[in-house]
């Protein structure tokens, strides 16, 4: 690099010297970021090609004068700003990162076209080029001064599923893991109880630092998006679930092996289903959520068991009837208690319908709930079934299968356990 009158004090040298160093580390860095993957990817790619012509032009002989050394030097700044930034979402929680994936999206974007906007003052100072290389800059300029990054399509579609959760209070199971799946989906991570408990153990860190910033308002959300997210099966131990299952099943009587049929009250009036998120009317009656939005939907104006007009302004209040839906969640844990701890007896009973009718039931349940493969492990059930697998019956065997395949799926205690036996 030659530099005008000979001097090593030549403050527009050093800041090229710097931006040779650090532009291929912001670059390289730029590849780790797992949320904003896409939009990083770009930001890496224009410095690449940014890096490439700055190393043709370190060849010139660069003067001092003002306006080279001003747009050297405030381009360094940009590009120690982007290496925090890249920084800062290599390093944080990647659910906060999620979460707040519309807010790093803007701050990438005008990160970008500041530091377009550096390489527009260094094409209007006295910096030497050829003109192949003035045309290289022009163009990389022109791409990050217009550049546009906008959350992907999945990233912002779980956060705005979490607004609605958190904004209508709802908190049922099958939502909460829907949503934990589609998050480690994202981010990147086994959608397992390991790595989610992990995460959100460096998001709840996050939430302690926005706290620490005084920011009340925003950490009170995070702390609402925390205790949604560890409702989830995936979220908790397995020695949590284990001790959760022992307690419940200490509750029912030992002589107990019949499930207990669901109350009406249990029963959407539209669908004759059982209520998985019951919302109840101004009117007092209570329906599915989905069921009932559907009806509205479809122009309907009054609740469909009284008739009476509810719709006002275009507007219909859905109330979470939280009393109700508690009611069939421990309805739902009192059946699986039972189903599961009858299966063993049921299993050793030797008779072939006995035996199918247990695997049928474990394998629905655990079907229905991931949490329930810990219930089962729990229970101690897992050898009986296995012995199944030796029986001469055919048909029996293929059940047992059925059942294994989905008792053990994602539980890595419950693989082990049935290949000991």
């Amino acid at each position: 690099m030659a530099v005008a009158g000979g001097s090593m004090e030549n403050t527009a040298t050093a800041a090229l010297v710097f931006l040779l160093g650090h532009i291929p580390r912001v670059a390289g860095g730029a590849k780790d970021v797992v949320i904003q993957k896409a939009n990083f990817a770009v930001l890496s790619g224009h410095l690449q090609n940014m890096h490439a012509v700055f190393e043709e032009i370190a060849g010139h002989t660069i003067d001092d004068d003002s306006e080279t050394r001003e747009a050297l030097q405030k381009l360094q700044a940009e590009i120690i700003m982007a290496q925090k930034l890249v920084d800062e979402c290599v390093r944080k929680s990647k659910f906060f990162l999620l979460l707040k994936c519309r807010q790093y999206a803007k701050r990438l974007e005008i990160t970008t076209r500041e530091i377009g906007r550096c390489l527009s003052l260094l094409l209007d100072s006295g910096i030497e080029m050829f003109p192949a290389e003035r045309e290289q800059i022009r163009a990389i300029e022109n791409q990050m001064q217009t550049v546009e990054f906008h959350a992907g399509e999945l990233e912002a579609s779980i956060c705005d599923k979490l607004e609605k959760a958190l904004t209508e209070r709802r908190d049922d199971i099958e939502l909460v893991n829907s949503l934990l799946e589609e998050i480690a989906q994202v981010c990147g991570i086994p959608a397992e109880s390991s790595s989610l408990t992990t995460e959100l153990a460096s998001f709840r860190m996050e939430k302690e630092e926005v706290l620490k910033k005084k920011d009340m308002a925003d950490g009170a959300y995070l702390e609402q998006v925390i205790a949604f997210l560890s409702r989830g099966d995936a979220a908790n131990s397995a020695g949590q679930v284990q001790r959760e299952y022992l307690l419940k099943r200490s509750s029912i009587c030992d002589g107990m092996i019949s499930v207990l049929p669901p109350l009406q009250a249990f029963l959407c009036p539209i669908t004759g289903e059982i209520m998985q998120d019951p919302v109840s009317l101004e009117t007092g009656q209570t329906y599915e959520r989905s069921a009932i939005e559907e009806w509205f939907g479809c122009g309907n104006l009054t609740c469909p068991v009284t008739g009476a007009a509810v719709m006002k302004d275009g507007n219909v209040s859905l109330q979470p009837n939280r009393a109700l839906k508690d009611s069939i969640h421990e309805w739902r844990d009192h059946n699986y208690v039972i189903t599961i701890r009858s299966a063993r007896v049921l299993l050793e009973s030797k008779n072939v319908e006995q035996q199918a009718k247990a695997l049928r039931g474990l394998h629905q349940a655990c079907m229905e709930r991931a949490s329930n493969r810990c219930w089962v492990n729990a229970e101690g059930v897992l050898p009986a079934c296995s012995d199944v697998l030796k029986s001469e019956n055919k048909g029996l065997r293929i059940v047992a299968l059925q059942a294994l395949l989905t008792i053990v799926k994602d539980h890595d205690k419950n693989k082990v356990g049935s290949m000991c036996t």
